[in-house]
């Protein structure tokens, strides 16, 4: 919400100023344009973290940004990938029922919903130049701590989940989910 309302008045003041119509203003209008557009990615589902603040910083890493075609390409690769997770978890919930009867399985324990989840990016380049975002997704944050540092938590099933996306080739590198203790 802070973010939204400083985009705003950003914005107010660009459009106020009376400067003639060059290219460094026309630029300035893209940005403006670019920066309301960001504006669609639920903040309080996602955050984009830096590079520098988290564990995941190496020498061979620089910090990269994220523009608003790269949030939906990402959306699209995590919603493929655990449509195909989902199909493969699935059989596995229906042959548990069958071996195991007298258990009580849940299949919200085995299949992912993205949208239950809070999400953490961190977008950076590889050595190669690539651009790589690993995504940390999971469905219990007790306080807005998340969205200032990287969450972590051992076990929790499928609560907690990992993904790395690579924009570049357009390719998901690894899905990791937590296990069960």
């Amino acid at each position: 919400m802070r973010n939204s309302i400083i985009l705003f008045v950003v914005g107010l003041l660009l459009i106020g100023c009376n400067e003639s119509e060059t290219n460094s203003n026309l630029v300035k209008k893209e940005k403006i344009i670019q920066v309301i557009d960001l504006s669609q990615v639920d903040s309080n589902r996602i955050v984009l973290l830096e590079l520098d603040s988290t564990y995941l910083k190496r020498k061979d890493r620089s910090n990269a940004n994220l523009k608003i075609d790269e949030y939906s390409q990402i959306q699209s690769l995590i919603e493929n990938r655990l449509e195909e997770y989902n199909q493969e978890e699935e059989a596995r919930y229906s042959k548990l029922q069958i071996e195991h009867p007298n258990d009580k399985f849940r299949k919200q324990d085995f299949v992912i919903n993205l949208f239950d989840y809070a999400r953490q990016y961190v977008a950076y380049f590889n050595k190669q130049g690539e651009k790589i975002v690993w995504i940390n997704c999971f469905c219990v944050a007790y306080n807005n701590e998340w969205k200032e540092a990287v969450f972590i938590a051992s076990d929790g099933g499928n609560c907690f989940f990992n993904l790395t996306v690579n924009l570049t080739t357009n390719k998901i590198i690894n899905l990791s989910v937590n296990g069960n203790a």
